[in-house]
């Protein structure tokens, strides 16, 4: 909710105020298939009369910016939940004067409309600003993105879904190998007697000294990792699963030598579980989540998602990397 004050007052204060002015926000950058999520409408207004209706007949039809026609639906399945007193289910998306309240401020009027709604599909879309009647002209501000993801469970079942396991009888083939590996073992043994008895001078060997092991810092392996895969500029020759593949594994990996979980073998949910017993803090919870489901998601769904998508990340996870490194304290004398 500060965040969407925080958003009303920077546009508020950058723009005329001779125009009507519109800003959405949510509350939320991601959510589960189902979860709530709170779609903020703030308007500003020199005068109320500049404004006769909303209309909100885009929110429709979402495009799924990860539309692929084998595995995510084009258009996003979004269900209002609560309105708020707007009636834009039943209305045809529009919203009438009578049903804006405004709030004189000291330069103006302003409206603040909170509408809680879902999806039922997971995707990635772009929310539209609502169509504004006006008597003048009307400025819109960036309308937010929304992740919606599956749950950890389903992810799970839809990337290692169970199976039966099929037992085989046990044949002379399958012990064959055993048996010569001990017969091996034992013949390596006989010789060894054999030729500690026949040795009677004993040879002091020089031992060079083991050189010494430089480690190099998980956050300085993982940028340096970051970096080599964004040079390959994988996505923009088309090999998108690759970039994927190769983007989730550095973060993995990171996650290994930073944090000292088996990440390379766990889920995002088993992730998170074992972070959460390790200094890791909770408030990057989100970040990792949606580094990983987006990039599971890309992966294991052959999508083609917007090509901005694929930058977006790879800053995304050069922030998390820096966000989350160790940092060396100087020494004090």
């Amino acid at each position: 909710m500060a965040r969407s004050f925080i958003l009303i007052f920077l546009f508020f204060g950058i723009v005329s105020n001779a125009q009507v002015q519109c800003i959405i926000t949510t509350d939320k950058d991601s959510i589960e298939v189902g979860e709530p999520f709170n779609l903020i409408v703030n308007l500003y207004a020199p005068d109320t009369t500049q404004v006769s209706r909303l209309n909100f007949d885009n929110y429709e039809k979402i495009e799924n910016m990860l539309y692929d026609s084998n595995f995510f639906e084009q258009y996003l399945d979004l269900k209002v939940l609560d309105n708020g007193g707007w009636p834009i289910s039943d209305n045809g998306g529009q919203v009438a004067k009578s049903s804006l309240h405004w709030n004189k401020t000291n330069d103006g009027y302003a409206l603040h409309h909170t509408l809680k709604m879902s999806f039922f599909n997971f995707g990635l879309g772009q929310l539209p600003n609502p169509i504004i009647s006006s008597s003048t002209n009307v400025s819109y501000g960036n309308p937010p993105y929304l992740l919606i993801k599956p749950s950890d469970e389903a992810m799970e079942e839809k990337l290692a879904p169970n199976k039966d396991i099929i037992e085989e009888p046990t044949t002379f083939a399958d012990v064959l190998p055993y048996f010569l590996g001990l017969l091996a073992f034992i013949l390596l043994i006989g010789l060894g007697i054999y030729l500690s008895k026949k040795k009677s001078n004993t040879i002091t060997e020089f031992t060079a000294p083991e050189p010494e092991t430089i480690i190099i810092p998980a956050h300085v392996k993982a940028l340096e990792s970051l970096n080599e895969l964004n040079n390959k500029q994988l996505w923009q020759r088309g090999e998108i699963k690759e970039y994927q593949s190769e983007l989730t594994h550095v973060i993995r990996q990171y996650l290994e030598d930073r944090y000292d979980v088996n990440a390379l073998e766990m889920t995002t949910n088993e992730i998170l579980k074992s972070l959460s017993k390790k200094d890791f803090e909770a408030i990057y919870n989100e970040d990792l989540r949606e580094i990983l489901t987006v990039a599971d998601l890309v992966k294991f769904a052959k999508a083609t998602p917007e090509e901005n998508i694929h930058q977006k990340f790879m800053d995304k996870s050069v922030d998390f990397v820096n966000n989350t490194k160790i940092v060396e304290q100087p020494d004090h004398d």
